[in-house]
């Protein structure tokens, strides 16, 4: 008996799930990428799929960039030495009004 693999999400689809708002929940994400495949004739992705990406965007976009890095020092948030400790792979400490990397557990 052969297993079956469900079918690759479609770029678009992928696109679609990265534009939804962080304040949707998973099953409505779900509805509006289900809405979306539906209009561009494309098999729908299973909650478990959409959930996963989801989660995975979301967690991308929380990320700091080293851009992020130099904006906190140009607006003086964060001090410059903090530029080069993130290059060297240290990770950043958690400063007030800096966008700073989502701590464990929250």
């Amino acid at each position: 008996m052969r297993t079956r693999q469900a079918p690759r999400i479609d770029e678009r689809l992928l696109r679609a799930i990265d534009r939804i708002a962080v304040d949707v929940s998973a099953a409505e994400a779900t509805r509006l990428v289900g809405r979306t495949a539906e209009a561009l004739q494309l098999t729908r992705p299973s909650y478990q799929q959409v959930r996963v990406l989801l989660q995975s965007s979301r967690e991308e976009r929380a990320r700091v960039s080293n851009l992020d890095v130099l904006i906190d020092i140009a607006w003086g948030v964060r001090p410059a030495y903090d530029l080069p400790n993130r290059l060297y792979g240290d990770p950043l400490p958690w400063r007030p009004a800096a966008k700073n990397e989502p701590r464990p557990g929250k």
